[in-house]
């Protein structure tokens, strides 16, 4: 994945062979994610598969620290024969080197399976071969087939969800299975009257995840469910090895991938950049071994967005924003609409699924108005949301920083619950349509031709045209006039939720738009 500024950057600090990182590759060669050897040489990963498939198809050893002036030498070793020379005979003019070995031979041959040895030599000029040191690393290489090509098996789905916290210390219930199993039964019914159809569970204790999806299938939700073995995984310092991936993904999709509730294995949350190349690694083998339910992670770094879409195939896109602070002015969308079209533009064609601010935290975030919300909802759905997720469910007092959600530690709903119902019963009668539409063109966002609104043209799979529309403001209503947004001279639009229609003639007509609010329209 790395640029031309990963390599102008690597050639300060040492030499790079093979024509600096490679693109395409699972584990680019990075300042942030290739390993500071202390002392000596080190090199990651230390088990190698070099089926050119972007998973662990090559190790990289750094060596250091040298001295100015040392002679290095790295060759890779088998059965005390140099089988390839990565690093000739050469006068170190910076601390560190880094090279990198692909399985191969120096005349390009993919060598046998089996135990190598990378071997770097330090001499030192005019203190004779006495003073020469050897630091080795062992690798092992398996000639494995590469990974089948991504295919998504998954049918698709409009997720009106909530985030639902699966630690019971956190949320103050029961942690054995049958205190739990009631408390999940309570809770996912309650949501499935609310009109809510999943749930993304962080942190369940893995004796419950059975339990859990045996109640969220009773109820009719749709369980994204993070899976703690992998968010391991993902969240190593170091590259993990492919078979180590393997396997705990094969006991993890043997275990759970028959439950008809389970949509999604959650395998990190909001992964910073620098975890990417692991959480491909991740998502790769999952896609091979269960592409009925794919890898998920929201993301709150636009950077990792973007290197996830270079490097692997994604069912959709999850991003979360939370813009209401507890300084930001009642009416202000704070930072909402830049990290929207961010994220959006990161994303690009591909289906998202936005997780939006619900919840309030003493200090730190208030909660929406219910315009607010609604403003983030369907300005969501004008920039192309296929799927939204509220967050939090669960009000939970025991933690430190005593975060607020939907509803109170009884299960009692928060004020902002009802507007959540309502919210979700209208997208439950949108979805069917929101799930068969492509963009045309570029979403024009506030303030684009003068117009306090966010909008996108769509087809659907018969050609028919719609407009997805929202005003920014949740203060103001705003009156749009229909000839700054619509080509034509004459059109009429349907609002799929009132069946309300309007015409544009000779423009002179407006459509109206309340405090926050947005409309799904057929146009004809």
């Amino acid at each position: 994945q790395g640029g031309d500024a990963d390599l102008a950057e690597i050639r300060q600090v040492g030499f790079m062979l093979n024509g600096g990182p490679a693109r395409g590759s699972a584990f680019f060669d990075d300042l942030m994610t290739t390993p500071r050897a202390q002392e000596g040489l080190e090199g990651q990963p230390t088990a190698i598969t070099p089926s050119r498939d972007g998973l662990n198809d090559k190790v990289t050893a750094t060596a250091a620290p040298i001295r100015p002036g040392q002679v290095v030498t790295v060759e890779v070793i088998s059965d005390g024969r140099v089988v390839r020379t990565l690093l000739p005979p050469t006068a170190a003019q910076h601390p560190r080197i880094e090279v990198s070995w692909d399985g191969r031979s120096d005349d390009g041959r993919r060598l046998p399976e089996g135990q190598y040895v990378i071997r770097a030599t330090f001499r030192s000029p005019g203190e004779g071969r006495e003073a020469e040191m050897a630091k080795e690393q062992t690798v092992m290489l398996s000639n494995r087939p590469a990974w089948p090509a991504i295919k998504y098996t998954s049918a698709p789905f409009f997720p009106i969800g909530v985030w639902f916290e699966g630690w019971p210390a956190a949320a103050d219930y029961p942690s054995d299975p049958k205190g739990a199993e009631k408390h999940y039964d309570r809770c996912f019914a309650d949501l499935a009257a609310h009109g809510l159809n999943s749930v993304a569970v962080p942190n369940c204790p893995e004796n419950l995840w059975e339990t859990l999806l045996r109640s969220a299938e009773r109820h009719g939700i749709k369980v994204v469910l993070e899976i703690r073995p992998l968010v391991e995984l993902v969240s190593s310092s170091r590259p993990p090895d492919e078979q180590q991936i393997d396997d705990a993904v094969t006991a993890t999709v043997k275990r759970l991938s028959h439950y008809d509730s389970l949509l999604r294995y959650q395998i990190r949350d909001e992964p910073p950049p620098e975890m990417i190349p692991n959480w491909v690694a991740v998502q790769r083998v999952l896609a091979a071994r269960d592409p009925k339910h794919p890898a998920f992670s929201c993301f709150c770094h636009i950077e990792s967005v973007r290197l996830v879409r270079q490097s692997t195939t994604l069912p959709e896109v999850v991003f979360d924003i939370y813009p209401f602070r507890a300084d930001t002015p009642p009416g202000d969308t704070g930072y909402f609409f830049p990290a929207l079209r961010g994220f959006c533009e990161a994303a690009g064609e591909l289906p998202k699924w936005a997780v939006l601010q619900s919840f309030a935290m003493p200090g730190i975030w208030r909660y929406p108005t219910p315009e607010e919300l609604r403003c983030t909802v369907y300005s969501s759905l004008a920039a192309g949301a296929t799927g939204i997720f509220f967050f939090i469910y669960q009000t939970m007092s025991n933690r430190p920083d005593k975060m607020d959600g939907l509803v109170d530690t009884e299960g009692r709903p928060r004020p902002l619950y009802a507007t959540v119902e309502q919210l979700a019963r209208e997208l439950k009668r949108l979805a069917p349509v929101l799930l068969g539409l492509r963009p045309v063109g570029s979403t024009h966002w506030p303030g684009d031709k003068g117009l306090p609104v966010v909008f996108t043209h769509f087809t659907d799979r018969k050609g028919r045209a719609y407009l997805i529309i929202a005003n920014s403001s949740p203060t103001a209503a705003v009156k749009v006039p229909l000839q700054a947004i619509l080509a034509k001279n004459r059109i009429s639009l349907t609002d799929l939720l009132t069946g309300e229609e309007f015409v544009l003639q000779a423009g002179t007509s407006n459509l109206p738009l309340p405090p926050g609010g947005g409309r799904v329209m057929l146009m004809q």
